[in-house]
């Protein structure tokens, strides 16, 4: 779960740090008070893309507790501190534990610790690939998808290599010329990793050789020439020798004017050394000019690094061969594509089976969790076919199929109009998975779109009800939902100094939530009405 979020610089938040609790926390302001913000703050903190134009550098920090179970998994300690800072050019940072990270460690653990979920979700449910996603977690064919993905894969990979073997002789003759040229390009540059970062620093170090070498210059004639520290040194020593031919209890001071000789010595000889290395001519710079010159066309043809490049020269080897050995390679690859495709079928086979099986188990689940949030007469099924060919899933095609009515027919969920039956569908969904998924805390950005009335009872019940097993931060407009919070804050915009400003109130005490519940309620109502209704509706949560 999160702990904390420490915010600096973010949108029209300046500054703001919010300590959160386990359970429900609810966040409600006016509409454009930046309620909105709390979430895509945290978003941000895992690499969501920054879009206004920074005038000054922004932080992001999170500290967020972790599961025994889910420490282990990311070999981390219970507790982990996440930080981004992103630059006023838009280059960003990322650190875990102060430890400076990859983006890529950080979506992996976003993977673990948040589930947003906001409108934009609400449209991904219509795709397939997401409804096949969902049967598929339920349905636990992680192990054969897998296996399955890998295999398909490689069939599309030998497939594209059969496509190249097949071709017209003048088209093999053709790409065999290409190939050879590429693959003779870059065999000959001969690139080394990290030549091109030793190469910059040296073309660096000659654009400043002029400045150094006057500076070691000045160093080494105040080492060297008269009056310079070996000159003072000796004689000091001097002295030094005529002092204890009088009192012979200073000659530790000798031995000390020696040391500070020798090291004088010492920094003399490193300063010569490092006045050679900065003897450029103008051929040598202009090697390392080409050079560099060489490496970017390369990058720029090729790949974006020395890595890149070196694998497609391994690449275009294979291709090189590929198209050199045609017949008995094309024999072999269709070998492979058969016993591939024998495979497929038997990992298909089992995929289906699992997800026909778990399939009616979790339309029911849906179902019951629909009645709860006032589908009463509403019916929900998941449809399995077989697909007419294999894809990355499997060879199935899946579909969510809802009616609210008992006198409709079911239809497939992206032909329904209302946004809030597709908000509560969702929900409905988020609660079933609610005890089986890996996030510790989820993320809903106005779950509760397009409801109200009893039906809003419902989403803030079901709501609360995922919110015993996970910790939840969940922006709401309705007060019906909001009354079930554990932790409330209201977000309130100020204007100061011509600037707006994103402030958050932690609604301690029962009249402050009374205040807010009554405001959210509308004016609709008088305000001692507001005020009576809201406190039965919080005092019926208690009860």
């Amino acid at each position: 779960m999160i702990e904390l979020l420490d915010i600096h610089n973010f949108a029209i938040i300046k500054e703001l740090t919010v300590k959160f609790s386990d359970g429900l926390n609810v966040f409600t302001g006016e509409t454009g008070a930046g309620k909105s913000i709390i979430v895509e703050s945290v978003a941000s903190l895992f690499g969501s893309k920054i879009y206004s134009k920074l005038e000054q550098p922004l932080m992001i920090r999170g500290v967020f507790k972790l599961s025994e179970p889910l420490a282990e998994k990311l070999s981390s300690k219970r507790s982990i501190e996440i930080k981004r800072v992103v630059e006023t050019n838009g280059r960003s940072k990322y650190y875990v534990n102060s430890k400076p990270e990859s983006l890529a460690y950080i979506s992996n653990i976003s993977k673990f610790v948040i589930d947003f979920h906001s409108q934009m979700e609400n449209d991904l449910i219509f795709s397939p690939s997401k409804q096949i996603e969902i049967v598929d977690s339920y349905s636990n064919t992680a192990d054969e998808l897998k296996k399955f993905q890998e295999l398909y894969h490689k069939k599309i990979e030998i497939e594209n290599r059969i496509k190249n073997i097949s071709l017209s002789e003048e088209e093999r003759a053709r790409l065999l010329d290409l190939y050879t040229y590429q693959y003779n390009e870059i065999n000959t540059a001969d690139i080394k990793e990290n030549e091109d970062i030793e190469i910059e620093e040296m073309i660096s170090i000659y654009k400043n050789s002029a400045k150094i070498k006057k500076i070691l210059d000045s160093i080494k004639k105040n080492i060297d020439d008269d009056g310079g520290i070996k000159s003072l040194v000796y004689n000091i020593i001097k002295n030094l020798e005529e002092l204890s031919t009088m009192d012979s209890s200073h000659t530790n001071l000798n031995s000390q004017a020696e040391a500070i000789e020798t090291n004088s010595k010492l920094l003399s000889e490193e300063v010569t050394q490092l006045l050679s290395r900065y003897n450029f001519n103008d051929i040598d710079i202009d090697k390392y000019i080409e050079r560099d010159e060489l490496i970017k066309k390369l990058k720029k043809k090729y790949a974006p690094d020395i890595k890149g490049i070196n694998e497609k020269k391994i690449e275009l080897l294979k291709k090189i061969e590929e198209l050199s050995q045609t017949d008995e390679k094309k024999e072999n690859l269709n070998k492979e594509i058969i016993n591939i495709t024998n495979d497929l079928e038997k990992l298909s086979k089992v995929i289906d089976k699992k997800r026909k099986k778990s399939a009616q188990s979790l339309s029911d689940e849906i179902f019951k969790e629909l009645k709860r949030l006032g589908f009463e007469h509403s019916s929900f099924k998941i449809m399995i076919d077989e697909a007419d060919e294999y894809n990355q899933y499997g060879k199935n095609t899946v579909e969510f199929l809802f009616t609210a009515n008992p006198d409709q027919l079911l239809k497939p969920i992206k032909y329904i109009a209302s946004g809030g039956e597709i908000s509560r569908i969702v929900l409905a969904i988020k609660t079933v998975f609610s005890e089986k998924s890996d996030s510790s805390t989820l993320i809903f950005d106005e779950i509760d779109s397009g409801i109200g009335g009893n039906t809003a009872f419902a989403v803030g019940k079901a709501v609360s009800k995922i919110s015993k097993n996970k910790q939840i931060l969940l922006i709401t407009h309705m007060p019906q939902v909001a009354i079930y919070a554990d932790k409330h804050f209201k977000v309130v915009k100020n204007y100061k100094n011509q600037q707006t400003y994103v402030d958050l109130v932690e609604l301690n005490s029962s009249d402050e939530r009374v205040k807010e519940i009554a405001r959210m309620l509308g004016s609709s109502y008088s305000e001692d009405t507001a005020i009576n209704h809201a406190k039965k509706l919080l005092n019926n949560i208690k009860d």
